[in-house]
């Protein structure tokens, strides 16, 4: 009886298993749950839909995975695999770089090759910022000592003084000038060994002194009244007449002051906007107007001349459309821009290309059972012609 028992245990837990499955597969049937919801050891339920001497399509959700058409990677025209629909596309490392460091950066993540990437431009701008900087100084260096000639360089070494000296000593006569006038044209005088009357200072206060005649005193006590009136009131008038010039040409000095200022400060403006534009870089962190300096004075001449840059404000627009239009006027200028931008359309052309049959490559493709795409029969004699050639070949 205990043989019996042990013998017909398994048989009845398996029979229970298999209702209990069967039972699962109709409830989930009928509570629209997929198959993919029953657990290990469940038994699905056959899909009525199906014919069973029906062969699965292959990428059909209904087969199991091992009967699926495994994906086909697409590979690009340069043999190496095209980043599937949603990954990131690989980072390509600068031109300039050596091809080592091109091979190394390509093994490194993303987030290390943006960084690399940040990191590159910006010492490419630093570096361009230092070289403008010092062509700027060598510039000004040597347009200073083309200032001093062999004439001025004996008197420097006359007194001692170097190039930082002799300017340093200009710019002490310059203060003193303008804080201690006095002061200073005393100086002057003294080293200069110039007396009051070489300047005529003196002998014009003589000739005033030796005009006046004791006989004019007389006359001037003999004088009519209304004479003497009159003469006071001319006097008095050509008082008012000068101290009216003085102050038109105070007013005039005052204009003439403030349009040099306003001349200095659009002047000052004008430097600083131009230093911006010689120096702004582009997105690689080189110079965006390399032939700034050489242009300077076409664009010039085009902003004075040209009717559409005169009607601009002055801005950094005008300066970059003046700079298009001076570059592409130079044909030795413009030649190498102009392929650069040709060269960058191609390329870009070609990407979108590469995108293109990419995405046409990975698009899922009908299986080899499913039935084919009927042709469009053609109209006229033509499409008459084949369909008979279709015919006959079928009954051969």
């Amino acid at each position: 009886m205990a043989v019996n028992d042990a013998g017909s245990g398994p048989q009845d837990n398996a029979g229970s298993n298999k209702d209990s499955a069967l039972d699962r597969a109709i409830a989930a049937a009928m509570g629209g749950a997929s198959q993919a919801e029953f657990e290990d050891g469940d038994v699905p339920l056959p899909d009525p839909r199906k014919r069973p001497d029906e062969k699965p399509i292959a990428g059909d959700e209904s087969e199991p995975e091992d009967t699926r058409a495994p994906d086909k990677k697409v590979e690009a025209k340069d043999g190496k695999a095209a980043p599937a629909e949603g990954e990131p596309k690989p980072i390509e490392a600068p031109k300039h770089w050596p091809e080592e460091l091109r091979k190394e950066f390509g093994t490194l993540g993303p987030k290390e090759q943006a960084l690399l990437l940040k990191r590159d431009k910006d010492l490419q701008g630093i570096v361009t910022r230092k070289s403008q900087e010092l062509s700027d100084t060598a510039r000004f260096g040597t347009a200073v000592r083309e200032l001093i000639n062999g004439e001025t360089r004996q008197r420097m070494a006359a007194m001692r003084l170097d190039d930082l000296g002799y300017f340093r000593y200009l710019d002490g006569l310059q203060n003193a000038a303008v804080n201690r006038p006095v002061e200073y044209v005393a100086w002057v005088m003294r080293q200069l060994q110039v007396t009051p009357e070489h300047l005529g200072l003196t002998a014009r206060g003589q000739q005033q002194q030796a005009h006046v005649d004791p006989s004019q005193q007389i006359d001037e006590s003999l004088l009519d009244p209304a004479v003497r009136q009159l003469r006071d009131y001319v006097a008095q008038q050509n008082t008012v007449v000068r101290n009216l010039q003085a102050r038109l040409e105070a007013q005039d000095r005052a204009a003439r002051e403030w349009e040099t200022q306003q001349q200095t400060t659009a002047r000052s403006t004008l430097d600083g906007m131009w230093q911006t534009f010689r120096s702004q870089l582009d997105d690689s962190g080189q110079l965006a107007h390399p032939n700034a300096d050489s242009l300077m004075a076409q664009m010039g001449a085009l902003m004075e001349t040209n009717r559409s840059l005169m009607n601009m404000p002055d801005g950094p627009e005008k300066l970059v459309k003046a700079y298009q239009m001076a570059e592409a006027a130079d044909p030795d200028l413009s030649k190498p821009r102009i392929e650069a931008e040709v060269a960058r359309r191609l390329a870009e052309a070609e990407k979108k290309r590469e995108t293109e049959r990419a995405r046409k490559a990975t698009s899922v493709r009908p299986a080899s059972g499913a039935p084919a795409v009927p042709k469009r029969a053609k109209a006229g004699l033509d499409g008459a012609l084949e369909a008979a050639f279709e015919q006959l070949g079928n009954r051969t």
